[in-house]
C-alpha cells in the first residue's frame, strides 16, 4: 500500500469568496500547502529538490469540491502516490473537516520532473522514490 501522509491546517479569512466560504482557487492552495508538507516530512523540501537540480510542477490537475469550508475550519489533506512513471508522479489527495474527518474534497494532480537548467522533463528521481515509492506497490 502507498505511503499515506498527512497535513493540517486552518482555513483563513483572505481564502473566502463574497459568498463567505472557501474560495475553489482557495482549494487548490491548500492541496499545494499539504504537498510541500509531505516533501518536508521526508527531508526533501522543495528548496533541496530545486538545489538537486529538479522542479516538479504540476501539469494536470482534477479536483471535486463536494463540502464548503468556513472560516476557521481546521482540514487535514491525507495524499498518497497513485502511480510513478518514467518522469511523472501521481498523486492522490482527500481534503477533510476536524473534528470527524468529513471528506470535503479530493484531488488527483499529475507533476512531471524536469531538469532545472535544460526545462526538460528528466525521469524521477531516485531520491523521491526512495522516499515516497516501493517497487512492489
Amino acid at each position: 500500500m502507498a505511503l499515506e501522509l498527512s497535513s493540517k491546517l486552518r482555513v483563513r479569512s483572505s481564502d473566502l469568496d463574497p459568498f463567505g466560504h472557501a474560495n475553489h482557487a482557495a482549494f487548490l492552495e491548500f492541496y499545494e500547502h499539504a504537498r510541500l508538507e509531505y516533501l518536508m516530512q521526508k527531508d526533501l523540501s522543495f528548496q533541496k529538490l530545486m538545489r538537486m537540480g529538479y522542479l516538479f510542477p504540476v501539469v494536470h490537475a482534477e479536483v471535486d469540491y463536494l463540502k464548503p469550508l468556513m472560516v476557521m475550519d481546521e482540514i487535514e489533506i491525507v495524499g498518497r502516490l497513485e502511480a510513478v512513471g518514467r518522469t511523472s508522479i501521481t498523486l492522490i489527495q482527500e481534503m477533510y473537516r476536524l473534528p470527524g474527518r468529513e471528506l470535503v474534497s479530493k484531488a488527483k494532480f499529475v507533476a512531471v520532473f524536469i531538469d532545472r537548467e535544460t526545462g526538460q522533463p528528466v525521469v524521477v528521481p531516485a531520491e523521491f522514490k526512495a522516499a515516497f515509492w516501493t517497487e512492489n506497490q
